[in-house]
């Protein structure tokens, strides 16, 4: 008796280990195979634009081109991002769940609103004020996650956008505010 449960235990303990590395070995060509048929889409900065401006801050509209490189369109689910000034100090933070669909082999912009507060861009530093005030140009990144949709699966694309914004105030509030931030700015 002890001779045959001897004998059976490595024989099952092969199927065993046959049969998880069959099952490795799919995952692994699925993988690859996916890799092989979906092209990750790029993302690229193309400029910001202040929407608003109130007593707590304003709303900048982000404006990204997305372009797709794949033989089928796209539609993008979910973004998750943060827009920050200088690389490193954060402006705001925001989430977008409409849903675009970018053609095949095809591009689109994107606007994300950003909902930015005067202390945000006080801890951006003066430099960053007194450039949105005076419409002039400032340093700005965009990293995040858009969440596509393709016929082989969803995927997570990661967003790193850098750029260099000319922010336009609406309706005449460029001189106004610069007027306000020159007397705290000591401009």
């Amino acid at each position: 008796m002890r001779h045959a449960l001897a004998t059976r235990r490595p024989a099952r303990r092969r199927r065993v280990i046959a049969t998880v590395s069959v099952a490795a070995l799919a995952a692994a060509g699925c993988r690859a195979a996916v890799d092989r048929v979906f092209e990750r889409p790029t993302v690229a900065f193309r400029g910001a634009t202040v929407r608003g401006v109130g007593p707590a801050g304003g709303v900048v509209d982000v404006r990204l081109l997305v372009r797709n490189p794949n033989p089928y369109p796209l539609d993008a689910e979910r973004a998750t991002y943060r827009l920050l000034a200088a690389d490193s100090t954060e402006l705001g933070r925001g989430e977008a769940t409409d849903s675009l669909r970018v053609g095949a082999r095809d591009s689109a912009v994107v606007r994300l609103p950003v909902s930015v507060t005067w202390d945000a861009l006080a801890r951006a530093g003066a430099g960053a004020l007194g450039a949105a005030a005076a419409g002039g140009a400032v340093d700005y990144r965009v990293v995040g996650e858009v969440r596509v949709r393709t016929p082989v699966g969803s995927f997570p694309v990661p967003v790193d956008a850098p750029g260099r914004a000319t922010l336009r105030l609406p309706g005449g509030l460029g001189g106004a505010l610069g007027g306000a931030l020159g007397g705290v700015l000591g401009r």
